[in-house]
């Protein structure tokens, strides 16, 4: 039996499985009694294996740490000032979105190393700035008051800069309870922007003495809300559907409303009275023209128009009379009325000159994208004497020539910028006398480089003084164009000259991607 026992312990033993094949057959009594003892002492030695294993994987995970606490002190950033570090933090900490997910960057610093939560914690301002979506966190989900009290901690006495997203829910224990503790800190406001507040579930009624800057969306704003805040001089209404009623903010210096009709804003125009910059977006549209209301204010330096319709323009136009205004944009966004081919000639003319006599202090004026001709910018232009900055984008007109599309320039033609000249013709009157700062945004194809260096040689230096205007100071034209449209006129280098005898002049070009996604908004003829 002996012969065959060391067989099988020689065969079970073999990496040959081809050896146990002799051992098919029913095995004995003591065969099975040599496999049982054979089985304990490899399971034996295989614990005694697992067990070293275990102790070398323990060891390398030591020596891992070990390795990455090495590197981790001897991490270039550690030789970094602490102040220099606080202020890299507070740069990354700007937006900080309380997510129920996603730990917002003031978090994440704090969690990296002792040393980063040292100096996290010690830097009041990333915890002063950040966000909160209601309609991302269940109703009854206890974190959030919580992690709203340690960013009020952790920002101690620092300015708050807050935007608040209402969940539109009727029963939010979890907002009742965060709203309380923002409530607490009210008197450390500064900037709150509320999205989608209602009359009967808007907080505050505390003293926000230190607010400057509050901006509503779609928000009621109840008569007793915000009525202690001194300081605030800034007011940002995002109309919607709501009605607001305007508290008496006598100090506010900036004001911009947003999406509304004649009838709602000029009652708030009239009771801001003070206000010394005015932003307009979708404002006026196409209200009634039974309204003839103006409203008249010798405080307004800087007026803002960001049009989407041409009615928000004729607000402009019709209603408003702005003596001291300095500085004019009026800018058209891309989905707006496509039908309207020229705003300014479909615009009341008197209307416009009036509007234009009445701000006979307008120094800086701001185009961009507007649907309107060479003529009638020009003509516009003429209305405005005193004007020292000029800034245009060139919409474009598109043409369509033997089934290729092509993009020419509506405004900045080349009758425009004879237009500008000096002496267009013996009966045409020279405009803009004082003009010194001229910026062009042109469609490069087709553009008239010549009729612009002729332009900016007569109105430089001596030939400027000899027509009794102001010398130009400063010239920038970027050229927008594709592919091969990309190379500059060789006209222009005629510039060079007036560069080098002391006229500022910047030359560039824009490269429009193909297809443009902004072409398909650009009139045609």
């Amino acid at each position: 039996m002996a012969p065959t026992n060391t067989i099988l312990i020689e065969a079970l033993s073999s990496e040959n499985i081809e050896a146990l094949r002799e051992f098919s057959r029913p095995l004995s009594t003591f065969d099975k009694h040599t496999l049982s003892l054979h089985l304990r002492d490899a399971q034996k030695d295989l614990e005694v294996c697992e067990t070293h294993i275990a102790k070398l994987i323990d060891q390398r995970a030591k020596l891992q740490r070990t390795i990455g606490r090495c590197q981790s002190l001897l991490a270039p950033v550690d030789d970094v000032p602490t102040e220099i570090l606080a202020s890299i933090f507070e740069f990354c900490c700007h937006e900080n979105v309380v997510h129920p997910v996603v730990d917002s960057p003031a978090l994440i610093l704090s969690k990296v190393c002792h040393r980063w939560r040292q100096v996290s914690l010690s830097t009041p301002k990333i915890w002063s700035s950040f966000s909160i979506d209601f309609r991302r966190w269940y109703a009854d989900d206890y974190r959030l008051p919580r992690i709203v009290k340690a960013f009020m901690d952790r920002s101690r006495s620092s300015p708050l800069s807050i935007e608040l997203s209402d969940s539109y829910l009727v029963e939010h224990p979890s907002e009742a309870r965060t709203l309380e503790v923002l409530a607490n800190a009210s008197s450390r406001w500064f900037d709150v922007r509320i999205i989608g507040f209602q009359r009967n579930t808007l907080w505050c009624k505390g003293h926000a003495s230190r607010l400057a800057r509050l901006r509503l969306d779609g928000s009621e704003l109840p008569n007793n809300l915000f009525t202690t805040a001194p300081n605030l001089l800034s007011l940002d209404i995002n109309y919607g559907d709501e009605d607001y009623i305007y508290p008496p903010f006598s100090q506010l210096k900036a004001l911009t409303l947003r999406r509304c009709y004649s009838e709602k804003a000029i009652p708030a125009l009239q009771t801001y009275s003070g206000v010394e910059t005015l932003t307009l977006d979708n404002v006026g549209a196409y209200a009634s023209s039974t309204i003839s209301a103006t409203v008249d204010s010798s405080s307004v330096k800087t007026l803002k128009v960001i049009a989407h319709v041409r009615g928000d323009v004729e607000f402009m136009y019709k209603h408003l009379r702005l003596p001291q205004l300095c500085s004019l944009s009026i800018s058209v966004e891309r989905y707006r009325d496509h039908n309207l081919d020229d705003w300014y000639k479909k615009t009341d003319i008197p209307t416009v000159r009036t509007f234009l006599q009445s701000s006979s202090t307008i120094t800086s004026l701001h185009l961009e994208d507007l649907p309107a001709s060479d003529t009638h910018i020009a003509h516009f232009l003429s209305f405005l004497p005193n004007l020292h900055t000029l800034y245009i984008r060139d919409l474009g007109r598109a043409i369509d020539d033997a089934g290729q599309r092509h993009i020419l320039n509506r405004i900045i033609t080349s009758g425009f910028l004879r237009r500008l000249s000096l002496s267009p013709d013996e009966n045409t009157p020279i405009i803009l006398p004082k003009l010194a700062d001229l910026t062009l945004h042109a469609r490069l194809l087709q553009f008239d480089a010549q009729a612009l260096v002729d332009m900016v040689s007569a109105r430089w230096n001596e030939r400027a003084k000899g027509a009794g205007v102001d010398s130009l100071q400063s010239v920038e034209v970027a050229l927008m164009g594709r592919g091969e449209q990309l190379k500059l006129p060789s006209e222009l280098e005629l510039l060079q000259h007036l560069r080098n005898e002391g006229l500022r002049v910047d030359v560039s070009v824009l490269i429009i991607m193909d297809p443009d996604p902004d072409d398909e908004y650009i009139l045609s003829d």
